[in-house]
């Protein structure tokens, strides 16, 4: 269980909406969308973990028990090599699914179209069931069928989704990426009972609800890790927050500066992304120790500029969408050697580990290398294997509703490209089963650099 300081930050930063900018970026480019204000649910009681974990092996490697359908066609073993931060999962190849049985359906909902829109999740998604019905049989045998709903920013939308996905008797499984109307969308899955794996938890409600499970941190955790590093690594005395000129972006700031980890801390804010802004001047004005830029990838952009215009070498920090390949073709060097926060490994990390090599060659596979850099791409790729894992260990002839979320709580780790180690929940916070992030130099040519390295837990201590 998780000290008290990280349900005190979580709750001084989720509690306030958290722009989805923030914590992934906009590949749409577009950074003046105010999001949607959101509302605490007052559910906090997590369900029971009664699945066992895979048995691991006195070699340190975990093997998932193959299961039998219907049809007698084995489910592959799966492998994992122990190396560095943690076990690396690695999927043992068996050969193609039989597309003769009914297929596996898994709901996924994310903001794929609209504004801001992020293309990167559904591309990663959908290589990801490519590779698992082509290559490692399905679940047992069982071809895995991506049913997709694209959410946007309004309640209706959200709802729509969440009914879709309930009212298919044939889901019992979503996985989702960026939802930024979730509040509408959680109650609908709740009276259906149905759970979905979260790739990136922003609003109240995607931490609390019972019908959620988060294998990353969110927002919260990636933005205040970042903060964190600043403070405990870089010996940093005073912070600037830049944040996107909109509600979201001001409740970014208000977060961070009644987070309990930023206490003594002098906190200064810059409100970016309003062409009206003098940015450079904003900057000059509120200098500090460092720079905790949480915005879109546009505005990463504008920002690397307004601080080469002031001529300032102080310590940037900021979240995965300044990473974006756009980003760093885009300021001409601007934005070498800043630090990124994600929750999960990103495409271009220089010595890459055997699942981020995994996943590169699968998107180059499928034709799909201009994605893989897309915000969020390889951390749902890294979803759809990890619930392609559990699928079979629960057994294809056990999946239900109910088995889906006994497995996902139970689980213990680790994610495909994302934290080594999990533990579900945390205290208050049903939905959360970790807060590890990981941070990332920006190279000039582009590539990324482990600078922990491994997961970076700002709430460990």
């Amino acid at each position: 269980m998780l000290r008290l300081s990280w349900t005190r930050a979580l709750a001084c930063t989720a509690v306030l909406t958290v722009l989805a900018a923030g914590c992934g970026g906009d590949d749409s480019g577009s950074g003046d969308t105010a999001a949607p204000t959101t509302a605490a649910s007052a559910e906090t009681t997590a369900a029971a973990a009664t699945t066992a974990a895979p048995a691991t092996t006195a070699g340190g490697s975990t093997e998932a028990p193959a299961t039998t359908s219907a049809g007698g066609t084995k489910a592959p073993a799966t492998t994992a090599a122990a190396a560095g931060g943690g076990d690396f999962f690695i999927p043992k190849e068996s050969g193609p699914a039989d597309n003769s049985m009914d297929p596996v359906r898994i709901g996924f909902v994310n903001q794929s179209e609209g504004t801001p829109s992020f293309p990167g999740p559904l591309s990663g998604a959908q290589v990801a069931v490519d590779y698992i019905n082509s290559k490692l049989g399905g679940i047992g045998g069982h071809p895995v069928e991506l049913v997709d709903c694209n959410t946007g920013l309004d309640p209706d939308s959200n709802q729509q989704c969440g009914q879709q996905m309930v009212n298919d008797d044939t889901i019992n499984v979503v996985t989702t990426q960026f939802v930024l109307g979730s509040d509408a969308f959680w109650p609908v899955l709740e009276q259906g009972k149905l759970t979905a794996l979260e790739g990136t938890p922003l609003n109240t409600s995607d931490y609390t609800s019972p019908s959620a499970i988060a294998f990353t941190p969110g927002g919260a955790g990636v933005s205040g890790g970042l903060a964190s590093y600043a403070v405990k690594e870089l010996g940093a005395k005073s912070l600037t927050i830049i944040a996107e000129a909109n509600n979201g972006g001001q409740a970014v700031i208000d977060g961070m500066k009644a987070s309990p980890l930023l206490e003594g801390i002098t906190i200064n804010s810059v409100l970016a992304g309003n062409a009206d802004t003098d940015l450079a001047g904003a900057l000059q004005a509120n200098d500090a120790d460092a720079f905790i830029l949480v915005t879109a990838a546009n505005t990463c952009t504008q920002v690397a500029g307004a601080l080469k215009q002031i001529g300032s070498d102080k310590p940037v920090l900021a979240v995965s969408s300044c990473a974006d390949p756009s980003v760093v073709s885009g300021t001409d060097g601007g934005v070498t050697d800043w630090l990124v926060g994600a929750p999960s490994v990103l495409p271009g990390l220089t010595d890459p580990d055997p699942e981020l090599a995994l996943y590169t060659a699968q998107m180059d596979a499928a034709g799909k290398v201009d994605d893989a850099g897309l915000t969020a791409a390889s951390q749902t790729f890294g979803q759809l294997i990890t619930l392609w894992q559990i699928g079979n260990t629960i057994g294809v002839d056990s999946l239900s509703r109910d088995s889906w979320r006994e497995a996902l709580t139970a689980f213990t780790g680790p994610m495909f490209l994302g934290p080594r180690t999990l533990s579900c929940p945390v205290e208050n916070f049903p939905a959360l089963c970790t807060t590890e992030s990981r941070i990332m130099r920006i190279n000039a040519d582009g590539t990324l650099t482990d600078v922990v390295p491994g997961p970076y837990d700002a709430y460990a201590n």
